[in-house]
């Protein structure tokens, strides 16, 4: 299953989660969730119950923020 990454281009921490993911060589989806219909970030909030982004869903693990995925890479 491909990680989802979900949050903000503008979001520093989203840019840094994108960066620390590719130099692991992680294969993930992204979604912007200013640019997705409300429903994604409904889902996100209702799945993680946060709205902190950027999360990343791995099969049935969620990881909120930077220093979460950062613990996920290893």
């Amino acid at each position: 299953m491909t990680p989802l990454l979900l949050g903000m281009k503008e979001s520093v921490p989203t840019q840094k989660s994108i960066q620390i993911l590719s130099d692991a060589g992680v294969r993930y989806k992204y979604e912007d969730i200013l640019n997705t219909s409300s429903r994604l970030s409904d889902m996100m909030s209702a799945i993680s119950g946060s709205s902190e982004v950027p999360q990343l869903f791995v099969g049935g693990d969620t990881y909120v923020g930077l220093e979460q995925i950062r613990r996920y890479i290893g």
